[in-house]
C-alpha cells in the first residue's frame, strides 16, 4: 500500500468477497489490481483473512 493511500475508509470502487468465509465488503482497488475493503482495519477480514475475490467493479 502507498503511503498516499488510507487504511481504511474511502469512496467504494468493488465488493469484495472474502475467500473464506464470504462476507462482503464495499472495496476501493489498490494500485496493484488488488482488493482493500473499507472500513477494515488493516484489510483484514472479522475471519482473521486477508484474501477477497471481486464480485461487483463499479
Amino acid at each position: 500500500m502507498s503511503s498516499t493511500e488510507p487504511s481504511q475508509g474511502g469512496e467504494p470502487q468493488a465488493v469484495a468477497e472474502c475467500t473464506a468465509c464470504s462476507a462482503i465488503f464495499p472495496a476501493q482497488v489498490t494500485g496493484d489490481g488488488g482488493l482493500r475493503p473499507i472500513g477494515l482495519e488493516d484489510g483484514t477480514c472479522t475471519c482473521g483473512n486477508v484474501e477477497f475475490q471481486s464480485i461487483i467493479e463499479a
